[in-house]
């Protein structure tokens, strides 16, 4: 049998990873509670699984969030030049932010063996930073729907936060 290309390898670790934590815990990421176990040792080993597959995983939400970045600045551009964008841009936008974000979730929070990617200094910025984004660009339609005025400056405080953000995580890509 051929062997898999590392990205096929780390897009089936990381669907393997989710299925996994929805299967012990029986719901969505974000309402899992916190472990009713004690952390590992500090002894216990925090790598890189064989073969790089988190590297894979955590290109893999990079791109999941270039690809949401695109997407977000088309929608940014139909909306200032008065274009209309097809139905449901907006969501698709949310939903492949929601699942970058939960990706990165599963990356700096670990598996359940205990194997996580390596946080650096970046990591943790780099999720907080995009999970900030991620809110503030919920409240978008909340503020524009009363004062029309106010979206332009929404959009570019979401878009900024964001690129930073995904800056922060990029970085963090490259020196792993």
């Amino acid at each position: 049998a051929a062997a898999q290309p590392p990205l096929l390898k780390g897009i089936a670790w990381a669907l393997r990873l989710v299925h996994d934590l929805r299967i012990r815990h029986g719901a969505c990421i974000a309402r899992v509670p916190r472990r009713r176990h004690p952390s590992p040792p500090p002894a216990a080993p925090l790598h890189w699984p064989a073969g790089g597959t988190t590297l894979t995983a955590i290109a893999l939400v990079a791109l999941l969030f270039c690809g949401t970045a695109m997407l977000g600045g088309w929608l940014a551009f139909q909306f200032w030049t008065g274009g209309k964008p097809f139905r449901g841009a907006s969501a698709v936008h949310l939903i492949i932010g929601a699942a970058g974000l939960e990706g990165l979730a599963l990356l700096l929070r670990g598996a359940p063996d205990g194997t996580r990617a390596p946080l650096g200094d970046l990591g943790p910025y780099a999720g907080f930073g995009l999970a900030i984004a991620f809110m503030s660009g919920l409240f978008i339609p909340l503020i524009a729907k009363p004062r029309p005025g106010a979206a332009t400056p929404a959009i570019i405080a979401h878009a900024s936060i964001a690129t930073i953000g995904l800056g922060a995580l990029l970085i963090w890509l490259i020196r792993a």
